[in-house]
């Protein structure tokens, strides 16, 4: 291709977007869309097409006979144009008029430069650029052909954005505010709206010019520092093109709005189709459908794409059922263009009716409601399926349709009855065809009501009872039970027995006692506010036996026992009961009871007589433990004995144990120690010493002293949980001294962890040590201070040196005395390098060595 001077500017190429299927009626349905090959002129191989009229039959466009613009007249006609005057290279076709008559592009010219050109009745104006300008190209025209749309330099400023009229001549659309340079690239159908970019002191813009003008800043998406328009819509009140890597359409009065990453070239008479590129692949944006990849999406409309690939959409008429761009076809650059293309935005459906549920004689509203912009709608609602109308239903209801906006209408069923439950949905019509809403299901319900009949119980202690309610209703019910007028709860009552089933339609008492017999009363409920219904039942309660003796509890420690007795004058039978861990009631029989999850369990003889032995308790996390016993009579109701409660003691849990303590001799050192128990129960505190001969001694206040060792401290507050060692003397005993606590309760008692007392010993003092030149040395001790440095001298050094501890530290490392570290030949002098590893005997204790040992192996007392 020609170089050129004028660059038509485009969003970025992105990546490619996978097919988008289009919504669609089977009344919206069309005839499989039709591809048009473009082919090229005789001689020709390539085409490409820039431009298509409103009504699809014509196109513009340039193939590669030496680079000449075409017309194309469908279905398979193409005209070449030719070369305008001055013209000898190549000439570029634009864009067309609505009728097909005049075409627009630009050329080159012999005189240097480009010019812009208008084509009609088989030839060429050429549209001059501005005064002293050297080059114009045209990129648009209107539907009619009088007006052109492009760019020209001047000899007063840069390129600029212009408007040629035939008959009148070219006019300057201007510059942004602060800018020097402007493009136009689209016209709507009147001439009098112009799109493109221009310059501006906020950088590069997308402008609409209106006539006469100023031109008018359109803005930027978010995020994005520039943009470009490309194309109009017939009316201009649709602008499309791109800021930074995204595609914008803009709606007057805007702002823009992104419909994503793509490059985009032309729109629809009617705005609401774009079309253009992405990846490489040509794509077009409807509203609802949002980007489709022609590639892609044609198969799933029956086209046969084979041999085709399509790479950008150049051109759509004014309804968007045709297009023309480019592409290849087998292999070969191709123009092509498509017809039949389905309407693009049948009705979307934004608001659906909802499911209800309501009382007899409610009122019923839904709403059905489509995407603004492509209407106008028409609404027909329909009840399971069939069409409805305005006005009575026939079973006491009414129907009413209103519709407060064109996008939406709404229904009303009056006065609902039980005929009225239904689904309920609308089917919404445009142009392009029409889409169902969901369905709204209604659920009509009725009062409930008592069925059946209510019998009173006589029931015995101890047993449990169930009273079941009837009720006729629609669901959903809800039940709620009262004992009398008292609203009842689950779980353990006051008088021992334990509720469960409220909320239900059976109320079950477990282990009734005699202050249960009273009414029960169910109260049954629906969605229906305010409708209610009451079962009503009557228990009463037999006490059962009388005990002349009644079970006695007592305390014992985690694995004891005991026994206990009753005695019920007529009893013929006798079962024990154990209350477990979740406070229910069960039977015992011999030999053991194991709650396995909690780990409490015992074993038990004469669980069936009137004696209850109990033996072996392991308590696990319950301190008591409750039995009775249930005794039972040939006629009449059994009886049921006290409670008798067996008191485990528990074994304190030790929480916080003595720690290690690291000390002086002489020092007061303290150990704590701190325990739980489930109960408040007496607890002893026990402190203990590990003596010379690994016996665990009792610690008392006062004076300790231990016999084997000479150890010896003074201790205070022995028995409380914090204790105090003071004046330590280890005599012979090991370092550290060991002290651990016992904490006693009723029947055990808890050990503590072992706490070390590390006596900090003094190897050194008071020995003096000095550096050669005299300058002192502090003590070399951390827990006496008497040594006073009174400067060097070789009593100071073999003070040192026959100190405790000397010859373990002189033992360690290469340079142990005794190994080959001499520094120093006796009489002072050095041997370097002072080699570690050197062979050399050690010729005995000198100057050298000392001061080897001081100045590079000296190691402070601990």
């Amino acid at each position: 291709m020609p170089r050129c001077l004028f660059l038509r500017i485009a969003p970025m190429k992105t990546m490619a977007l996978a097919a988008v299927g289009v919504l669609m009626s089977s009344a919206s349905v069309n005839a499989v869309p039709v591809i048009n090959d473009i082919a090229p002129s005789p001689g020709s191989q390539f085409t490409y097409a820039t431009g298509v009229s409103s009504t699809g039959a014509w196109a513009s466009g340039y193939n590669d006979v030496s680079t000449r613009a075409f017309r194309f007249i469908a279905p398979n006609t193409i005209q070449n144009l030719g070369l305008p005057a001055g013209s000898n290279l190549w000439s570029y076709g634009q864009a067309i008029s609505d009728d097909g008559t005049a075409v627009a592009g630009w050329c080159d010219n012999i005189g240097g430069g480009n010019r812009a050109w208008r084509w009609q009745s088989n030839a060429f104006t050429v549209l001059a650029p501005l005064s002293g300008g050297t080059s114009s190209a045209a990129f648009a025209i209107n539907s009619t052909g009088t007006f052109v749309a492009g760019q020209s330099d001047s000899s007063a400023f840069p390129q600029r954005a212009i408007r040629w009229q035939v008959g009148v001549g070219a006019v300057s659309l201007g510059v942004l505010p602060g800018g020097t340079t402007s493009f136009a690239y689209g016209m709507d159908d009147s001439g009098n709206v112009v799109v493109g970019n221009s310059t501006s002191t906020n950088g590069t813009r997308a402008f609409r010019w209106v006539s006469p003008g100023p031109m008018v800043d359109l803005g930027v998406l978010p995020g994005q520092t520039a943009s470009g328009a490309t194309a109009v819509s017939s009316n201009g009140s649709v602008v499309v093109g791109g800021s930074g890597t995204r595609a914008f359409r803009w709606v007057s009065p805007g702002p823009m709005v992104d419909i994503g990453q793509a490059s985009v070239y032309a729109v629809s008479g009617d705005g609401k189709v774009v079309g253009g590129a992405i990846g490489g692949n040509a794509a077009l944006w409807s509203q609802n459908a949002g980007w489709r990849n022609l590639n892609t999406w044609l198969p799933t409309l029956g086209v046969n794409t084979a041999n085709w690939g399509f790479a950008s959409v150049r051109g759509i008429s004014a309804d968007g059922s045709t297009i023309v761009g480019d592409g290849t076809f087998f292999g070969t650059p191709r123009a092509f263009r498509i017809t039949g293309l389905p309407c693009p935005d049948v009705p979307v459906i934004t608001l659906n009716p909802t499911n209800q549920t309501l009382c007899q004689g409610q009122d019923y509203g839904a709403y059905a409601e489509a995407s603004t912009g492509f209407g106008p709608y028409t609404f027909q609602w329909r009840r399971n399926g069939t069409p409805i109308s305005m006005g009575n239903t026939g079973w006491g209801s009414q129907y009413i349709m209103q519709q407060p906006t064109p996008e939406r209408q709404k229904l009303t069923i009056f006065n609902v009855q039980p005929q009225d439950a239904a689904s309920y949905d609308c089917v919404i019509t445009n142009g392009c065809g029409s889409t169902t809403t969901v369905a709204g299901a209604v659920t009509v319900n009725t009062p409930p009501t008592v069925s059946g009949f209510s019998f009173g119980q006589f029931v015995c202690i101890g047993s449990t009872v169930g009273i079941g309610s009837s009720f006729n209703s629609t669901l959903p019910l809800t039940y709620t039970w009262y004992k009398g007028n008292t609203l009842l709860s689950n779980g353990l009552q006051p008088s021992g027995s334990t509720i469960s089933g409220q909320g239900t339609a059976n109320l079950t008492i477990t282990d009734i006692q005699p202050q249960d017999g009273a009414t029960y009363v169910c109260v049954g409920a629906n969605a229906c506010s305010g409708a209610t219904a009451s079962f009503t039942q009557d228990v009463q309660v037999s006490g059962g036996l009388d005990f002349a003796q009644q079970p006695l509890g007592f305390s014992t420690c985690p694995g004891g026992g005991g026994s206990m007795t009753v005695s019920a004058p007529g009893g013929t039978s006798h079962q024990w009961q154990f209350k477990t861990y979740s406070g229910q009631w069960v039977n015992l029989a011999s030999p053991s009871y194991l709650d396995f999850p909690n780990v409490i369990g015992f074993f038990v003889s004469g669980a069936n007589t009137p004696t209850l032995n109990i033996s072996g308790i392991v308590p696990g996390p319950m301190v008591n433990f409750r039995f009775r016993c249930v005794v039972g009579v040939n006629f009449g109701c059994p009886g049921a004995s006290s409670e008798a409660v067996v008191f485990v003691a528990p074994t304190p849990t030790i929480v916080q144990h003595p720690q290690n303590v690291l000390g002086c001799a002489g020092d007061t050192q303290t150990f704590s120690v701190g325990w739980t128990s489930p109960i408040n129960q007496p607890t002893a505190v026990f402190w203990q010493v590990l003596d010379g001969t690994s016996n665990w001694v009792p610690l008392l206040d006062g004076f300790f002293t231990d016999p084997s060792t000479g150890m010896g401290f003074t201790v205070g507050g022995a028995g409380t949980p914090t204790i105090s060692i003071t004046g330590l003397t280890l005599g012979t005993h090991s370092n550290p001294v060991k002290i651990r606590c016992q904490v006693g309760g009723l029947c055990n008692v808890a050990t503590s962890n072992v706490a070390d007392y590390m006596v900090k010993v003094n190897r050194c003092s008071p020995a003096d040590i000095a550096w050669d030149d005299g300058f002192p040395l502090p003590p070399f001790t951390s827990c006496m201070s008497l040594a006073v440095n009174t400067g060097v001298n070789e009593g100071d050094y073999n003070c040192f040196f026959s100190a405790s501890g000397f010859f373990y530290l002189s033992s360690i490392g290469p340079a142990a005395i005794g190994s080959p570290c001499d520094i120093a030949y006796d009489d002072g002098t050095a041997l370097p390098p002072f080699d570690y590893s050197s062979t050399a005997a050690n010729n005995g204790v000198n100057e050298g060595d000392y001061n080897c040992f001081f100045n590079f192996l000296f190691l402070g007392c601990p």
